[in-house]
């Protein structure tokens, strides 16, 4: 065959060869347009409110706790919720109630009188709870529920207080503070609480 024939039978083959590259190309890369969807999204955001916080958080517990809870309702059975459910509740002392009538300066010591430690928030971990059981008897389950975690919530805040999250915040507050202030000051601190 001379280059002349050659050229002629390769040259369709090449071309044909080139067209499906350039086809599937085309065809892979618009697919992925289609599949990419673009969204706008704009946000507006303004500060509403700034307010300065002085509270020393000292203390955090964790509870657990499985809440049985049932609602009377006339005239059918009454629903009721089960539900496992992780919570925590925090104690501390607002600092921003300190003045310089709390604190006593001697040659050797300093004596703090802290405000009085405090529950500062307590709340259900919904990520951890769950909910065990629910028999509402064709009721819709979603009020019940709410119900429920709205006690467990009042219930987190009770049980912290009977297992002396405000005791052991004043412990944790002098652990905290007294060696802190000690190095600082090189006096001996006396801390005491308000009733």
């Amino acid at each position: 065959m001379d280059m002349k024939k050659l050229a002629l039978f390769i040259f369709p083959w090449f071309a044909l060869v080139v067209v499906c590259f350039v086809w599937v190309k085309q065809c892979t890369s618009s697919a992925k347009e289609d599949k990419e969807e673009i969204q706008v999204v704009n946000h507006h955001m303004v500060i509403e409110k700034i307010e300065a916080i002085g509270k020393l958080e000292v203390v955090k517990f964790y509870i657990k706790d499985i809440v049985e809870h049932s609602t009377q309702v006339e005239w059918w059975p009454d629903p009721k919720v089960v539900l496992i459910v992780n919570g925590e509740a925090t104690g501390c002392i607002d600092l921003t109630k300190l003045d310089s009538s709390n604190v006593s300066i001697g040659a050797d010591f300093i004596s703090l009188n802290l405000p009085a430690p405090e529950i500062c928030y307590f709340k259900i971990n919904h990520e951890q709870s769950k909910i065990y059981n629910v028999d509402s008897k064709l009721l819709s389950e979603a009020p019940y529920i709410e119900k429920a975690y709205k006690a467990a919530e009042i219930q987190i805040k009770e049980a912290a207080l009977k297992m002396n999250i405000i005791e052991q915040a004043k412990t944790n507050a002098r652990n905290l503070l007294k060696p802190m202030l000690e190095n600082f000051t090189g006096k001996k601190v006396n801390i005491e609480f308000k009733q």
